[in-house]
């Protein structure tokens, strides 16, 4: 199963006498809290004449489903694994690595919702394959900013050390950032704006409350364990733990400390020591800095297990599947199934939010890596308001609120 067909370069597709031997594109970043990174792209063909790329020409990838890179060229190598036949390797960046090359900022900005500042920095920066701020809510203002002109990754990369989102471009070249919000609620009703806009309300047959769920909704998506090439590496480390959180906060004032709000868990210390973290955050007020130091330790207190990557094999995948996996992005779910026992999780499955991902093709054999964390660390949890309507909470058994995955699986 091939995932990849179309190589174009500056717009023009592979020569036909050439042959795409392998293929890799990274996606997303490290795992959770972690700096936003530029997607990357590792395409070798072999060919009877030395092709004309060059640095700075774009390189596009897509398959019969959907686009899997966009970027540009950085570095070329080439070998001869035979005479008369090149072995070309390009590697490309995606659209972050260009917002790491530019400078904005040469104006002061003022006090200004978070998800606002991302969009300023944004329009400036003016990707070319676009850009969107996913914008649910619920983010606070961030400081005032003098004259200080920068990259916009380094100027997203410091929003979100303060705000805990995510930045990350997509297979279609996009730049996208993501407040924390975002991910908290991959499925919600139907709103006003998913309807047509010529719609009028007496022509509706259903009762608001009564409404299906949102086309903009980003459901849990099953992973067979017949998928799962082999089994996950399931990890726990004290060394993720955070039990002390400080976060400055307000404006800079000359011969000043900035304020500071303060959280921490006492029983976490007392078993395995203090392990504290300092956040120089750009909140403007104490309630943002208070939110940001409780949501740290709600979170991060305490280890938790998380699977260590998760190999699928693409190869017999049926294309609805592929479909649905190749879609993926940043902060989306997926529920690993079949898992041997014993395991974390609730019956065999274990579902975590996605960071990051893999794809490598090799002739015909494909398959995809996925780089989760633990839904906890971004409050991604369970709402009872979410419940099937039948439910009742007697009916969950032993299973703790901060262990339900989703409520399929309680139903």
């Amino acid at each position: 199963m091939t995932v990849v067909e179309r190589v174009a370069v500056a717009g023009v597709d592979l020569d036909p006498c050439m042959v795409l031997a392998a293929v890799q594109a990274e996606h997303g970043r490290a795992g959770f809290g972690a700096d936003p990174e530029a997607s990357r792209a590792t395409v070798t063909v072999l060919t009877p004449e030395l092709p004309g790329w060059a640095a700075g020409d774009t390189l596009h990838l897509a398959g019969p489903h959907g686009p899997v890179f966009t970027g540009r060229i950085t570095d070329r190598v080439l070998e001869h694994p035979e005479p008369g036949t090149a072995a070309v390797t390009v590697t490309a960046t995606g659209a972050l690595a260009q917002l790491g090359r530019l400078k904005v900022g040469d104006e002061p900005w003022p006090v200004e919702p978070a998800q606002e500042r991302a969009a300023r920095i944004l329009a400036l920066a003016d990707p070319p394959g676009g850009w969107d701020v996913q914008a649910p809510g619920g983010e606070r203002d961030v400081t005032r900013r003098d004259v200080d002109a920068q990259t916009p990754l380094q100027l997203l990369t410091d929003l979100t050390a303060t705000t805990g989102g995510a930045v990350f471009d997509t297979p279609s070249g996009r730049v996208v950032y993501q407040p924390l919000p975002a991910r908290q609620t991959p499925i919600f009703g139907l709103r006003w704006l998913d309807l047509d806009p010529g719609l009028r309300w007496r022509d509706i047959p259903w009762r608001w409350r009564d409404a299906p769920t949102s086309p903009a909704s980003r459901p849990t998506v099953p992973v067979a364990a017949c998928l799962i090439e082999w089994e996950p590496r399931w990890t726990s480390a004290a060394g993720t733990v955070i039990n002390s959180a400080r976060v400055a906060y307000g404006p800079e004032v000359e011969g000043e400390d900035r304020p500071t709000e303060d959280a921490s868990d006492a029983r976490s210390i007392d078993a395995i020591g203090e392990r504290e973290v300092r956040l120089d955050s750009q909140w403007q007020d104490a309630a943002a800095a208070a939110e940001r130091a409780r949501r740290i330790i709600t979170t991060q207190a305490r280890d938790r297990w998380e699977v260590d990557g998760a190999s699928l094999i693409l190869d017999d995948a049926d294309p609805a599947v592929l479909d649905t996996l190749l879609g993926l992005r940043v902060g989306d779910r997926v529920q690993l199934q079949g898992l041997p026992a014993p395991s974390p999780g609730s019956g065999g499955s274990w579902v975590g939010l996605v960071e990051g991902w893999t794809v490598q093709q090799a002739g015909e054999a494909s398959r995809m890596v996925l780089r989760l964390s633990d839904p906890l660390l971004s409050l991604a949890v369970q709402r009872w308001r979410d419940a099937p309507p039948a439910l009742r909470w007697q009916e969950m058994g032993s299973r703790r609120w901060r262990d339900l995955e989703t409520w399929e699986a309680a139903a």
